[in-house]
């Protein structure tokens, strides 16, 4: 349902790209898809080894509803719920973190001589 028009989008993308930068624009359009897929792809994979190995941990220790909680360690690796931490974000806007300290004041105590 997601993707019923997907192809149309990929057109119209295409021909924007075009139209705007030429044949390296449409390139550009076509390395973007190739990224989202890659980095979709990782995201399913990772969240599949993680629940998996996460289920045969719970299993060994004798954990109840083993299945069940698998199942809901999948849907929340896929969802990766959570913000970014703080310092990453504001370093890339060239600011100090929120979460940081505030740096010492040197300051004097005596006179120099």
């Amino acid at each position: 349902m997601l993707y019923a028009k997907g192809e149309t989008a990929a057109r119209g993308a295409d021909r924007f790209a075009r139209r705007l930068t030429g044949p390296r624009g449409e390139n550009m359009v076509h390395l973007a898809a190739q990224a989202v897929r890659a980095v979709a792809l990782g995201v399913v994979v990772t969240a599949v080894v993680q629940s998996g190995l996460a289920g045969v941990g719970l299993a060994v220790a004798g954990v109840p509803f083993v299945s069940i909680l698998t199942a809901l360690m999948f849907m929340l690796a896929i969802a990766q719920v959570g913000r970014p931490r703080a310092d990453r974000r504001s370093r890339f806007r060239g600011g100090r973190s929120r979460s940081a300290e505030p740096l010492p004041t040197l300051t004097r105590s005596s006179p120099r001589r």
